[in-house]
């Protein structure tokens, strides 16, 4: 390389040097307020937004007085009951994406009636279930297997349900020894 030509690089540099050592922190640091502002997706698509104004009536408005809670349970006059499972280790860990299996015996064979799976709180959706109790029993009996990845299974917990109520079954699970499937 040319002598000159290294000198002028050279003198450059010392001179950014020196001007960003003589400046002040604020200085070196400013940013200015165009690069703090998202950007926008319809200039860099080349089109202009068009949005209609808002409409009055999709706005609710909050009641005058408080409404009464709904029931947790609608009355279906003893044809249907409730259930939901909360799957948990040690029993306050919960655990997610457990499979819960609802069966019914029905004359000597075992009926899936529901497949039911555990959110990240270790609870099921709350499956609607028949009630009609058999002759001689206050409530339905239904069987639940629970099975997880990392788990042993829990087979066959009799859970009742009851007309018209929310049974909820805490079901404990122990996990698998390290290495193992």
């Amino acid at each position: 390389m040319p002598e000159k030509y290294t000198d002028k690089v050279s003198d450059k540099y010392r001179e950014e040097l020196m001007r960003l050592y003589n400046s002040t922190k604020n200085e070196r640091y400013a940013v200015s307020e165009d690069k703090l502002k998202p950007p926008d997706p319809f200039a860099a698509a080349g089109v202009s937004p068009k949005f209609p104004p808002p409409d009055e009536s999709t706005f609710s408005k909050p009641p005058e007085k408080e409404a009464p809670l709904p029931e947790t349970v609608p009355d279906t006059g003893g044809t249907e009951g409730y259930l939901q499972a909360e799957i948990t280790t040690g029993g306050s860990f919960p655990v997610k994406s457990a499979v819960v299996t609802v069966t019914e015996l029905v004359d000597g064979r075992l009926i899936i009636r529901k497949i039911l799976f555990s959110d990240q709180n270790g609870r099921t959706e709350t499956a609607s279930l028949s009630a009609e109790v058999p002759e001689g029993s206050p409530y339905k009996p239904y069987n639940i297997k629970v099975t997880a990845e990392g788990y042993y299974a829990s087979d066959d917990i009799t859970v009742p349900i009851f007309p018209d109520i929310k049974s909820v079954q805490p079901v404990d699970l122990i996990p698998l020894p390290e290495g193992t499937q």
